[in-house]
């Protein structure tokens, strides 16, 4: 097996229906293979286990050198190698759904990294990858540096240390900076956190004891394994506890828990679903149907016309409710932009496709001028309700930028309220913050069934097509949407 660098396709990786994404990131002096074989045999390479027994998830194994001395190699700063790594996913075009991590002693740490330069950078490929991530394996990571580096850098020139052990010292105050950063994340409750860390020591040094593997988050508690530092990584058979934990977690991340829903069911239930949007244009709202006085017209317009919107729409959900319904929110922005394009004529071009608000990190500094760029490069505003949404500081921020930038009259003419399920939406109109910013009158569309109020209906059926019912619901609201741009189109031309 090849010990590759790079972003190492494993399984299900060419899938474009996958249902998400996991990838493996090793530590010190490892590689993309190795490190997760038991007794260097190849037949027990686990993260190939994980693709058969979830053929709907892509499998990944991340290679990079990062060599312990210089002797054995190069290596690169751990700030550089995120940047490097969140560019190499970004190719691969991960960040389109959900995404679970499984690390590796010093892997952790990048991507924690990763995660960090992903709120920092105001790049929105970054933001993406980081806003689909909703898992963490730690398997023994040195959240707050590891004695082995102590041990090693003591002997100095012998071994001649690299910058990556460095970087590792016990308590180094880099990696105490970096870990208080990631555990109080206004985004990590969203991000299930689990830590296995080792018991054994390797050559009479525990590597990483059980406080340097604790990263001090609320409800993770680290679980202690008959391991040393290198075989923790390295289950022998399917069995074996750490492999059960990362493959329930992997199911959890992309709804496919067994006993639940079986995988057509998931996505038929989940999917965009057309038929159900049956709601005559007229009924949306009076207002919206008002030829509004010159000078409206003129505000909006200005604000934003659709030639120079760099996204159509501007969806803003809770992550979490993307990731309990198996995708349903990614599979409605991809039966939109269908629908929208088949709408308009061949002489309109879209921009591009909508920007899936996902995860959008705290609402200040630089991610919160992002956060306003985006909505400002839009064209109009989805908000998809569910039951995280009710929660969600986030979107609540979201909504209040899109009536700040768009006005009343934009408001209610380029918003539109996507109800997942009947509870939900319920709910919502009654919040207080609500009422104040949502004006009387402002409708919503039902996209949940009947008589069963909490569950979406379906988006695509099992030959992949948009089904009937969800195309019925959705085409009257894109049609609205696309006559919009239209008739923009028309008044710029007198």
């Amino acid at each position: 097996m090849n010990k590759k660098e790079g972003l190492n396709k494993i399984s299900g990786c060419d899938n474009s229906n996958r249902m998400g994404d996991v990838i493996f990131v090793h530590g010190l002096d490892g590689d993309a293979f190795t490190t997760w074989q038991a007794d260097g045999k190849t037949e027990n390479f686990w993260p190939r286990w994980l693709g058969e027994d979830l053929p709907n998830v892509g499998v990944w194994s991340l290679g990079y050198a990062v060599s312990s001395t210089a002797w054995k190699g190069n290596t690169m700063p751990l700030a550089d190698r995120a940047t490097n790594v969140l560019d190499q996913l970004e190719l691969e075009d991960i960040g389109s759904r959900p995404v679970v991590f499984v690390c590796h002693s010093l892997g952790g740490l990048l991507v924690k990294q990763m995660l960090r330069h992903a709120n920092d950078f105001g790049n929105a490929d970054y933001q993406r990858i980081a806003g689909q991530t909703c898992a963490i394996m730690f398997l023994s990571t040195p959240h707050s540096g590891s004695n082995i580096a102590n041990w090693i850098k003591h002997l100095g020139t012998i071994l001649r240390a690299s910058v990556s052990v460095a970087e590792l010292e016990a308590h180094h105050p880099r990696l105490r900076e970096l870990n208080t950063w990631f555990r109080n994340h206004s985004q990590m409750p969203q991000i299930k956190i689990l830590v296995y860390c080792e018991k054994k020591p390797l050559a009479g040094l525990l590597v990483v004891d059980e406080t340097s593997a604790d990263p001090g988050i609320k409800g993770v508690v680290p679980i202690p394994m008959d391991d040393d530092h290198l075989t923790i990584c390295k289950p022998r058979d399917k069995n074996s506890q750490v492999y059960r934990r990362v493959k329930k977690l992997v199911e959890e991340a992309t709804a496919q828990l067994p006993g639940t829903k079986s995988e057509t069911n998931i996505r038929q239930s989940f999917a965009p679903d057309a038929s159900r949007l049956t709601y005559p244009p007229e009924t949306i709202m009076p207002q919206q149907h008002m030829a509004p006085s010159n000078h409206a017209h003129q505000k909006i317009w200005s604000i934003n016309k659709f030639s120079d919107c760099k996204y159509p729409a501007f969806i803003s959900y809770a992550h979490r409710d993307d990731m309990a319904t198996g995708g349903w929110i990614t599979q409605f922005h991809r039966a939109f932009i269908e629908l929208l394009t088949g709408n308009l004529p061949r002489d309109i071009k879209l921009p591009g496709p909508a920007h899936l608000s996902g995860w959008n990190g705290p609402g200040h500094g630089q991610l919160m001028e992002q956060l306003e760029a985006n909505i400002r490069a839009s064209y109009c505003l989805f908000i998809i309700v569910s039951e995280h949404y009710l929660t969600s500081d986030i979107c609540l921020q979201e909504l209040k930028l899109f009536k700040e930038i768009f006005g009343e009259y934009g408001f209610r003419k380029r918003l539109f309220i996507i109800a997942m399920t009947g509870n939900s939406i319920d709910k919502l109109v009654m919040q207080e913050e609500w009422k104040n910013l949502v004006p009387d009158g402002q409708i919503w569309k039902e996209f949940f069934g009947l008589p069963d109020r909490n569950e979406p209906i379906s988006v695509i059926t099992n030959s992949d097509n948009l089904a009937p019912d969800f195309t019925k619901k959705l085409k009257p609201l894109v049609k609205e949407l696309a006559d919009q741009i239209k008739e923009e189109k028309t008044e710029q031309h007198i």
